[in-house]
């Protein structure tokens, strides 16, 4: 009896799949920035992009289970196995994240990282995955790796880990590269992970998982780099001022309905609370609480758009019908409304939906955001309205 399946095995069933994942989201692929003329310099104010997948093929037929009297037995450690039908249902997803860049120095890097999944009906939604602050000595999330570390990495060939050097291929650029092969499992239950990584830039190429589930099957993932480009959205290389970081506490009038098209729906109100307000110079960690409901912890990035606040100099510069983001393969843009008053409304605009970001100029004070999405025949909306800070 075979007690694992080996890594090739599992890395080819991982090509097979992901090549059937790869088709859904192939369209977006083929209009972002290619590959060979990427700007793959890591660096404040650019954006990478990823295709990610996942799938899960389902085991079926014979399934063996730990069982004394059973008829199997592994030749290594005697644990006995008896038969049992098993049949489990497969499942797959795709999308695209986006990696966005606000700081690079020797104090952090800051970045954001974004999905935007690939539906059925091949539009993109948006999932934000939040904020990273990462040791600027060592690597982002796992996009990136400091290059002089990759150089001072030994090749390795042991039981459970291989670490090489190799030439690699992707969409017609040649890299020097160097590859991990990781078990984080176990001899019974493997999970094997590949990396690949640029040695000249420390970037991520492509990574690899395959993990066998008892009774359930093997799951599988893809993250592959589709593009790097330069950035300019709102609040890379920003700072809070000194005054908003002694903020303590937002209260908000959360309102929501939800309902079929033109048929009306259900609305309640609520009050939104920000509060255990943690800062630092770039980034902001609060709890949000609902009806004084827990709703878990937010965080935000100095100036960005959807932040509490937005550096008034930036605001001021911005002009109606302005498009300040956006990645047309993706389906969104960042565009600005009307500007009176002295207010500004940026839109966030997604196939489905948009959400609306309400800013006052001379200050940057974020004032109230304004969401809407419908998907088919089902319809949502809601707005959160400042009341009052301190």
């Amino acid at each position: 009896m075979r007690a694992s399946t080996s890594v090739f095995s599992l890395l080819r069933i991982v090509v097979v799949a992901i090549a059937l994942l790869a088709s859904t989201a192939s369209s977006a692929l083929a209009q972002l920035p290619a590959l060979p003329q990427a700007t793959l310099t890591m660096k404040a104010g650019q954006r990478y992009s990823y295709f990610q997948a996942s799938a899960r093929v389902g085991a079926a037929g014979m399934v063996l289970v730990p069982d004394a009297n059973g008829a199997w037995r592994d030749i290594r450690n005697g644990v006995a196995y008896a038969e049992t039908n098993g049949v489990s249902v497969g499942t797959s997803g795709a999308g695209i994240s986006l990696f966005d860049i606000y700081a690079f120095d020797t104090s952090a890097i800051v970045h954001r990282s974004d999905f935007l999944f690939n539906t059925i009906s091949n539009t993109f939604e948006p999932v934000n995955r939040g904020v990273l602050v990462t040791n600027p000595s060592q690597n982002v999330d796992t996009i990136w790796v400091k290059p002089s570390v990759l150089a001072a990495q030994p090749n390795v060939e042991v039981k459970d880990l291989r670490v090489r050097r190799i030439t690699y291929k992707m969409d017609g650029r040649t890299f020097n590269a160097i590859r991990y092969q990781k078990n984080a499992g176990t001899d019974l239950n493997p999970a094997w992970i590949q990396s690949t990584y640029d040695l000249t830039s420390g970037m991520l190429l492509i990574q690899s998982y395959a993990v066998q589930v008892p009774n359930v099957g093997t799951s599988l993932a893809i993250m592959r780099l589709t593009s790097g480009r330069t950035w300019t959205g709102p609040g890379v290389n920003t700072r809070w001022p000194t005054a908003i970081t002694k903020l303590t506490n937002f209260t908000w009038t959360a309102s929501g309905s939800m309902g079929i098209a033109g048929a009306g729906g259900v609305s309640q109100t609520a009050t939104l609370r920000w509060t255990n307000f943690r800062w630092t110079d770039r980034i902001v960690t609060l709890t949000a609480l609902l009806n004084n409901q827990s709703q878990g912890t937010v965080q935000y990035i100095a100036g960005q758009v959807g932040a509490p606040w937005m550096s008034p100099t930036v605001l001021a510069a911005l002009r109606t019908n302005q498009q300040i983001d956006g990645e047309t393969a993706l389906q969104y843009r960042v565009t600005v409304g009307s500007i009176t008053g002295g207010i500004v409304n940026i839109y966030s605009i997604y196939a489905t939906g948009y959400t609306v970001y309400q800013y006052r100029i001379s200050t940057g004070d974020l004032l109230a955001v304004y969401t809407a999405k419908q998907n088919g025949i089902s319809t949502s909306a809601g707005s959160i309205i400042l009341k009052s800070k301190s």
